[in-house]
């Protein structure tokens, strides 16, 4: 493909088209590689005219419109796909399948050779540290027209990655992510938004949202990553994709290395674990009494003896009265899981009947229904043609032509009104000239419309005679005929109507109550029942509107999920390790058929998660005035726990290594 750009001098460099694609807007980029850098000649943003099923020609339109612009020296030949996180598989780091054959599509159709593609995010996160010149710790939100992603960052490293499906309240969405990340993550107090606009509306939106107390330690900062930083993020990593040379490393496993994708290195910044941050070897520190030599000391009076023997007292007294008032110890243990999932059917039944089904239950809410849509049925109304036409006979036998019989004039066709008898033809006096017979009679059009309006003295066929031997002549015009189209009611436009408004009450009694968390809706099931209705008109009736009324009942079909929950920790609590207690219980739908009896087949992704069972006072009792070191060898050796955390407090010397003698003074938190 040719593309003019800037100036008619062919660039020095490869010329390379970047495409930013999302759910329904992308940009082109056209950019020029020398040997060590990467220049932006162009850039345009362009809307997808049919979501992404015309995405080629919505391209094909953007850099025709860039031609414009630029010289014709210039050759595009190969091309780079920026895309936003959900389009990615993360399990995979692969371009999900759904769109992978669309980039197939615009590399073929537009004459491109693919060289690979980049998620936006990736191009962010480099581009923000190397402007800050320190590893990233916040909270990055990309943003789509339905889809959002949250990246958590800690150090510069990827920690967890959560999608959700936008609905109208942004900043709820937000709030009920940010909630899952923070089960298992402290969040820092700064939010970056970016979606290649402004994002004013929902940074204002964060900004004054009363978020829960429990997901940060103050407000947090709301800040929106500018268009101009996005595109400067994806020239710079590209020109550190495509111009830096590649580093000689030692041979690693295959699963180890990096994977390539579309010719781009893919996988190599992974979401890390803190326990991969954080340095488990840490060194202990026993600790010891030292031994002290107390000298002699000289004889004293009565007194002085009483003195020495009061100040250790005291000294000891005020002692272990500093250690019960602020000697504290908090222990934080991650408790060990397991997790055991499985697939399971279930039938789903207003009846239920053995235990491998579940009851249904229904729902009966009223709906009202008001519609109008315009008339698609068409009639012609008007007159027909007509006049008089005189029939000449050269036959020489007397003809009769009965009521009907149809005269051709060209294409026209016209019937006669009545029934007539021509005569024989006769000689003349001269035995030589033949005088027809002839009369006249009534004509009519067949059709309606001016088309059969016709001057006189046009001569006209009869029947399937020849027309040497009967034909028609008009000595006065054909006229009277008009024609107009007219709108009426038809059948499809009632049928079209009555679905419409049914299917409308329907999807908007499923949207009512789709947001109850503690039912499992199935849509398919839902019925209709009409109990009146009503049309403005009938078949063939001449108006442009047809307007339908209808009142009845829609029947909604849904399971309590906990229900499902208690079928499928029955079906998987045989699995529980020894020492383990049922945590929770997650379920997903993964396929939905109606069966011919009007019940529901399930197929169930089912989940359980057991924890171990942990005591805090028995951890609390084993550990009174133990060192740290002791106490967590006691930890992992009795309660076969590895991850745990011990602060001692106040920070001083010998104290902090001791954990408290009073055992209501040592705090111990569960983390599962």
């Amino acid at each position: 493909m040719k593309l003019p750009f800037l100036t008619e001098n062919k660039p020095k460099g490869e010329v390379y088209c970047g495409i930013l694609l999302k759910e329904g807007q992308g940009a082109c980029f056209v950019y020029e590689k020398r040997a060590t850098s990467v220049t932006l000649l162009k850039q345009k943003e362009f809307q997808y005219s049919d979501g992404w099923e015309h995405i080629v020609d919505d391209i094909d339109e953007t850099l025709s419109l860039i031609e414009q612009d630029l010289g014709k020296q210039t050759i595009i030949s190969q091309c780079v796909f920026f895309v936003f996180a959900h389009l990615v598989d993360q399990n995979t780091h692969e371009i999900a399948k759904p769109y992978i054959s669309k980039l197939r599509d615009i590399s073929k159709l537009l004459e491109l050779k693919p060289v690979g593609y980049m998620e936006v995010i990736d191009a962010i996160h480099e581009e923000m540290e190397k402007e800050k010149q320190t590893h990233l710790s916040s909270i990055i939100a990309e943003l789509d027209d339905t889809q959002m992603t949250l990246f958590l960052y800690k150090g510069g490293h990827k920690i967890a990655v959560q999608h959700v499906v936008r609905t109208d309240n942004f900043a709820e969405d937000m709030q009920q992510s940010l909630e899952k990340i923070a089960q298992n993550h402290i969040l820092p107090n700064h939010i970056h938004l970016y979606d290649s606009t402004d994002l004013a509306e929902e940074s204002s939106d964060l900004l004054l949202y009363s978020w829960k107390k429990d997901l940060f330690i103050q407000q947090p900062r709301i800040s929106v990553i500018q268009p101009a930083t996005i595109s400067k993020a994806l020239l710079n990593l590209l020109e550190k994709q495509l111009c830096e040379q590649p580093h000689v490393i030692e041979p690693k496993d295959e699963e180890t290395q990096p994977k390539e994708i579309m010719g781009f290195s893919i996988g190599s910044e992974k979401v890390d674990t803190e326990a991969d941050i954080e340095d488990e070897s840490k060194n202990k520190i026993h600790f010891s009494l030292p031994t002290i030599k107390v000298p002699s000391l000289p004889t004293v009076p009565r007194a002085g003896i009483v003195s020495i023997v009061l100040i250790p007292i005291i000294v000891i007294a005020l002692s272990v009265g500093s250690l019960y008032a602020f000697h504290r110890a908090t222990i934080v243990i991650t408790v060990p899981t397991e997790k055991k999932t499985a697939e399971l059917n279930i039938l789903a039944s207003t009846k239920p009947t053995k235990s491998e089904q579940v009851e249904l239950l229904s729902l009966n809410t009223p709906f009202s229904a008001n519609e109008k849509k315009d008339t698609t049925g068409k009639r012609d109304i008007g007159e027909k043609a007509s006049g008089e036409v005189t029939l000449y006979s050269y036959d020489e036998k007397e003809r009769q032509f009965a009521k009907g019989t149809k005269l051709q004039f060209n294409s026209l066709t016209y019937e006669t009104d009545e029934a007539v008898t021509i005569s024989a033809s006769q000689f003349a006096a001269d035995n030589i000239t033949k005088n027809p017979g002839k009369t006249k009679v009534k004509v009519r059009a067949s059709l309606l419309g001016t088309e059969s309006n016709v001057d006189k003295n046009k001569r006209f066929s009869v029947s399937d005679i020849s027309s040497n031997i009967v034909f028609g002549i008009n000595e006065t015009a054909l006229s009277g005929g008009t024609k107009k189209t007219v709108r009426t009611i038809s059948k499809i436009d009632m049928d079209n109507i009555k679905s419409f408004a049914l299917d409308k009450a329907k999807a908007e009694s499923i949207a009512q109550h789709a947001s109850e968390n503690a039912y499992l809706l199935l849509p398919e099931l839902a019925t209709v029942q009409i109990k009146k209705e009503q049309f403005s008109g009938e078949i063939g009736e001449e108006v442009n509107v047809i307007n339908y009324t209808a009142t009845g009942e829609v029947t909604l079909y849904r399971i309590p999920k906990k229900t499902i929950e208690v079928f499928v920790g029955k079906k998987l609590e045989s699995n529980k390790p020894s020492g383990y207690i049922t945590e929770k219980v997650n379920f997903t739908v993964k396929k939905q058929k109606k069966t011919e009896t009007g019940d529901m087949q399930l197929t169930i992704g089912g989940e359980i998660i057991f924890s171990k069972s942990l005591s805090e006072n028995d951890i609390s009792s084993s550990l009174v005035g133990k060192s740290i070191a002791d106490g967590k060898e006691v930890i992992e050796v009795k309660y076969g726990i590895t991850h745990m955390e011990i602060h001692s407090t106040p920070a001083l010397p010998l104290i902090q290594e001791r954990l408290p003698f009073w055992q209501n003074h040592i705090r111990v938190e569960l983390k599962r």
